[in-house]
């Protein structure tokens, strides 16, 4: 039987929190599916309830972090993954202005989604040092942050099942301008500080971080540049789907015509 490290990337920590949230991020993103007729009504009320898992979460995260005596500086939710704490409470507190529509949804639905498959595929910096999830006090901060990161999972795409967002290639712009304006505050707070808000400082945890030591320059623009692909990469894909779902009830509505 093949062993794995632990509390490595890809040990067995690792792999079995994903395969756990994994398997429940499914089984309630399936449920939505099958149900969508009757939860579209509650869409908003999915928003709030999604926004309010966000902040107590986190705070939860927090609490257990100052039990263990580790909250300094470096918890300023100034992270990647700590937009859905300022997009999430936007988007739910202001859902009838247009504007804050057009410009939050993109980046709750792209920025939010990536940063949490990113934080689950990579976990460097949240496995912690507990070799195991038991015993489970020992772990109470990292099951928080799993938690938290399949949260940034489930919650767009459980916004897209219920038709309160369409992701559009068009949308691209307004996600990567709020994501720019977010970065240039991390980088200036790290700037000020000394801190490594979304690893754009020191890089740890970054598998870019060897460039650093030849060109921060380098490692800075390699860092952004993948972001602003990757974030792209969701609205392509999400465009592709759209036009084979619209092309379909396109064929669907003419041969109903017909007949």
């Amino acid at each position: 039987m093949i062993r794995f490290r632990s509390p490595d990337v890809f040990g067995e920590k690792h792999l079995l929190g994903v395969a756990i949230l994994f398997v429940f991020g499914a089984i309630f993103l399936t449920w939505l599916a099958l149900n969508r007729a009757q939860q579209k009504s509650k869409r908003y009320q999915w928003l709030v309830f999604f926004t309010i898992g966000f902040l107590v979460i986190e705070l939860l995260r927090l609490i257990f972090l100052w039990d263990k005596g580790g909250v300094s500086i470096w918890q300023l939710p100034l992270q990647l993954c700590s937009v859905p704490l300022y997009v999430y409470p936007i988007l739910s507190f202001n859902k009838n202005r247009v504007w804050v529509r057009q410009w939050f949804f993109p980046t709750a639905f792209a920025t939010t989604m990536l940063a949490g498959l990113i934080a689950l595929a990579i976990p460097s910096n949240i496995l912690g040092g507990a070799y195991q999830w038991w015993p489970i006090e020992e772990n109470y901060v990292e099951i928080a942050s799993f938690v938290y990161h399949a949260w940034m999972v489930v919650a767009p795409l459980a916004l897209i099942i219920l038709g309160y967002y369409v992701p559009r290639l068009k949308h691209i712009p307004y996600a990567l301008a709020v994501v720019s304006v977010y970065a240039v505050i991390g980088m200036s707070v790290n700037a000020w500080l000394n801190t490594d808000f979304l690893l754009l400082n020191q890089g740890n945890g970054s598998p870019f971080q060897f460039l650093n030591a030849s060109s921060p320059f380098l490692y800075k623009a390699v860092m952004i540049g993948l972001g602003a692909l990757l974030i792209s990469i969701f609205f392509v894909v999400s465009e592709i789907v759209y036009q084979i779902q619209h092309q379909s009830i396109k064929q669907s509505s003419i041969e109903n015509n017909l007949n």
